[in-house]
């Protein structure tokens, strides 16, 4: 017997027989279109109990078993997938806290980032995989700062995108992060001081997220602050949080 997910219904959670788009298990992805389905509902309403389908006129399988998909199973996976989000991101903080060795400027500097870009992200709807990214890399986007302390004096941007790389590779070593979100990672940290050609809402939030942190560290003058909203800042969300901190009438 073979089971059978059914992605598509006509009438959900009712015995039918009609179109519906189904995917086989036993191989991810592999999807039939046009199938017809007939059958009895079981007990709960979310199987069709000896059904038969019917793939261009000939039978596909005579005894299968159909489960409906429902909403709640996709909420479910949704669910999930934040949670181990979560999870990776408070390890991350906590390493994070570790390597800056008490240096509470620094501490402080890059919770306030990640909450930032936490906020911007998720109030402009940014889709699991990504925000994940760009949570990751706030956390991270000052690793190179005693390092450059050390080898420069300060902690220029350049430099400090210059020195990044192996730190954060180092970083995430170990840790359950793939290496494709890794290297979008170290991307981002990168060019976290580069406002120009900004690619991708990752980078964007980023890039607003550090920028609301430093006017507020550096005491940037209201100059300054409305010049970045009319080049730098491209969120509504923000944007509104600038406009909230710093650009209120009086």
């Amino acid at each position: 017997m073979i089971q059978i997910t059914v992605v598509k219904v006509n009438k959900p959670n009712i015995a039918q027989k009609g179109t519906i788009t189904v995917e086989k298990t036993e191989k991810t992805g592999e999807v039939f279109s046009g199938v017809n389905v007939s059958g009895s509902e079981d007990s709960d309403g979310r199987a069709l109990a000896g059904a038969r389908l019917e793939y261009k006129n000939r039978f596909a399988n005579e005894k299968c078993a159909i489960v409906i998909k429902d909403k709640s199973e996709e909420v479910g996976r949704k669910n999930a997938m934040k949670d181990e989000k979560s999870k990776i991101t408070a390890v991350a903080i906590e390493k994070m806290i570790d390597f800056y060795q008490g240096n509470l400027r620094d501490i402080e500097h890059f919770l306030k980032v990640w909450a930032y870009a936490k906020t911007i992200g998720e109030q402009e709807s940014v889709d699991e995989n990504t925000q994940g990214i760009l949570e990751l890399a706030a956390v991270v986007h000052d690793i190179s700062c005693p390092l450059c302390r050390e080898k420069y004096g300060n902690t220029n941007g350049k430099n400090q995108e210059l020195e990044s790389e192996p730190l954060v590779k180092e970083f995430f070593e170990g840790m359950p992060v793939s290496e494709q979100k890794v290297e979008r990672i170290i991307w981002l940290v990168t060019h976290h001081h580069t406002y120009t050609n900004i690619d991708g809402i990752d980078y964007q939030i980023l890039i607003e997220a550090d920028f609301l942190v430093n006017a507020s560290e550096s005491n940037f003058s209201k100059v300054s602050i409305e010049n970045a909203k009319s080049r730098i800042f491209k969120t509504a969300a923000g944007c509104r949080l600038l406009e909230s901190i710093f650009l209120r009438e009086e």
